[in-house]
């Protein structure tokens, strides 16, 4: 802003892609007098904020910001505000944000600008204790029309969970698993609070250091694009001060080779650099609190406990709707001998099980879906599909038991009988005039067994099943049904039209269905788009199983497909429910490179435990 001018719409004194933390302090304004922070413009009370923090690490104006800033109406002051809160405010003064809006984020009324505004906020701390509110600040303006502004904050949690950003979580984003969004950002911070802390700072999967941030910098100026050049300089310039405006040059064009030379100036001074200490964090060059290990004790942590507990209960309220478990505590000492009496089969929803359990076509409906499983794995698909409709048609609706049927009939069943079925189902699954017999059960389930057969006739047959779903009760009692679509398709994108968990924009659906299946034979099996290629599919298991950090939530769906396709037993994949054994899983790679049906697989044909299916 030039001198005097306090106008943030302008170029702007804090607006990040033109001066950053670069400002001029206004002539005849006294920074420290408590009179300018009643001044009418809140524009004033935050450069004032900010001129205290500057000349020595004062942060006495900032229970002011958070009075009067935050709901100012000017959105640069109101963002600003929330940033400055983030950067530069102690674990106290978090905690007084958080209790700002703790009541309507636990009523689910939340508008979706502050929970984004806020979750920025507690990002830019990065204290741990934070993480699962920016999670429950992601979900709840997840749900509100405002999801389209959210773009942000998987990138921001990703950064500062993981040592190195791998667009894990944008991708979850973009195609509406926000379950599966929070799951994996809780299982990068379990490990990282328990072994840091609550009020440690995170950043790159580590308590925040000033030398990781300018290796990372360095590392990432000097890519073609300069990703997250902003946020870097937030980070960099909050934290130390310095004068970056050099990093961009007219009409906001990125220098990444200036930030990089910025970086490695930093980095080739050791007295500079040492004054920052590991853990600790800096605004403006300024410590923020106490050093690490040193200080009073931590005195919200009761407050704190609530709001996880809290939290707990949320997501497992989320994950009963989805149907998935939760996730292991290592806290939890319960032996799995104790699920003996579970349904064969239903902890992982495989058919290893299944070829050892009681098996007979006229028994109980488990007994029932054994019999038709270890059928297909003999090549007999001859009345599979009206053996499990029958199995399903026995005593009440049973959840596993009919999250199981489906995934065998999707990944079994010839096309023939998927057709026979939905024509068999045609009153249980379409409205009829005035006699409405519509059923979301039978709804949900055709849903699903269509999407995961994957071929243009059951893609097509799905959608028209989608658009006459109704949510109702319990139903959809598993994932947004639209999800079912997308390991068939090229990735959807963030849809609009998507609001709360199960409506969606069918006409755009209609039209990605139409350009992916577009010259396909009817019995084609796909796989993102493209026809079903299970030597595709192993490299990209082994492609998984080379990375650094290895990722279930990737190598599962890959061992799935290619153990119903092949036959082939990957239960030495998995350690634990969690852990993937990388030495194991690249054996497995091996055997099924060699075996017959990998390497002489049509691409776009199905296969059933190494048999084709008869489409």
């Amino acid at each position: 802003m030039s001198k005097g001018n306090l106008d943030f719409a302008g170029p702007g004194a804090l607006r990040i892609l033109a001066r950053g933390y670069r400002y001029d302090w206004p002539e005849g304004f006294d920074a420290d007098s408590q009179a300018i922070l009643r001044h009418t413009d809140t524009g004033v009370v935050l450069v004032a904020a900010l001129e205290r923090l500057r000349l020595r690490g004062d942060d006495s104006a900032l229970p002011t910001v958070l009075e009067r800033c935050l709901d100012d109406e000017h959105p640069v002051i109101n963002a600003e505000a929330h940033l400055l809160l983030g950067l530069a405010g102690s674990p106290e003064l978090i905690a007084n944000l958080i209790q700002r809006f703790w009541a309507p984020l636990q009523a689910g009324t939340l508008a979706w600008w502050p929970a984004l505004y806020t979750a920025e906020a507690l990002l830019h701390s990065g204290l741990s204790w934070t993480i699962p509110i920016v999670l429950a600040l992601y979900r709840c303006a997840a749900r509100s029309s405002g999801r389209k502004e959210l773009g942000a904050l998987p990138l921001l949690i990703e950064l500062a969970l993981t040592p190195r950003y791998e667009n894990v979580l944008y991708p979850h984003y973009e195609r509406g698993e926000d379950l599966a969004l929070i799951e994996q950002a809780m299982a990068w911070w379990r490990p990282l609070d328990e072994a840091h802390g609550p009020n440690a700072s995170l950043l790159f999967g580590a308590p925040f250091d000033l030398r990781t941030l300018a290796e990372s910098l360095r590392e990432t100026a000097t890519q073609p694009s300069v990703p997250f050049l902003g946020w870097y300089r937030r980070r960099y310039e909050g934290a130390t001060g310095i004068d970056c405006s050099s990093w961009y040059g007219h009409g906001g064009r990125k220098r990444g080779l200036q930030a990089a030379a910025e970086a490695e100036r930093l980095l080739d001074s050791p007295a500079e650099l040492d004054r920052y200490l590991p853990g600790q964090r800096y605004f403006l060059g300024h410590p923020i609190g106490h050093a690490p290990g040193a200080g009073p004790e931590w005195t919200q942590a009761e407050w704190v406990a609530g709001l996880h507990a809290w939290w707990g209960d949320v997501l497992d309220a989320d994950r009963k709707l989805a149907g998935v478990s939760a996730a292991p505590n290592d806290d939890d000492e319960e032996d799995d001998e104790e699920d003996d009496d579970d349904p064969p089969g239903w902890d992982e929803y495989l058919y290893g099980p299944f070829l050892d359990a009681p098996a007979d076509p006229k028994g109980d409906p488990w007994s029932r879906l054994s019999a038709a499983i270890q059928d297909a794995y003999l090549g007999e698909f001859e009345g599979l599909t009206p053996a499990v409709l029958a199995a399903l048609e026995l005593g009440d609706p049973d959840r596993d038991f009919d999250l199981q049927a489906a995934y065998f009939l999707g990944d079994a069943a010839p096309l023939s009988q998927l057709q026979a079925l939905v024509e068999t189902l045609a009153p249980r699954l379409f409205d009829d005039g005035a006699d409405a017999k519509g059923d979301p059960r039978w709804r949900e389930l055709a849903i699903l067994i269509l999407a995961r057969a994957a071929m243009p006739w059951t893609l097509r047959a799905g959608q028209a099943v989608f658009e006459a779903f109704v949510p109702q009760g319990e139903y959809p009692r598993y994932l947004r049904p639209w999800t079912y679509f997308q390991d068939a398709l090229p990735p959807l994108g963030a849809m609009e039209g998507l609001r709360e968990r199960v409506r969606v924009d069918h006409e755009r659906l209609g039209e990605r269905l139409a350009a992916a299946l577009e010259g396909l034979e009817p019995s084609t099996a796909l796989v993102h788009g493209e026809p079903l290629r299970l030597s595709e599919r192993v490299d990209a298991l082994a492609a998984e199983l080379a990375k650094d950090a290895l990722r279930p939530d990737r190598i599962y769906p890959l061992r799935h497909l290619l153990e119903a396709s092949t036959g082939v037993d990957m239960q030495s994949l998995w350690v634990n429910a969690e852990i993937v054994d990388r030495a194991a899983g690249l054996a497995l790679v091996e055997t099924l490179r060699e075996t017959d049906c990998v390497r002489e697989h049509e691409p776009g044909v199905r296969l059933f435990a190494g048999h084709r299916i008869p489409d």
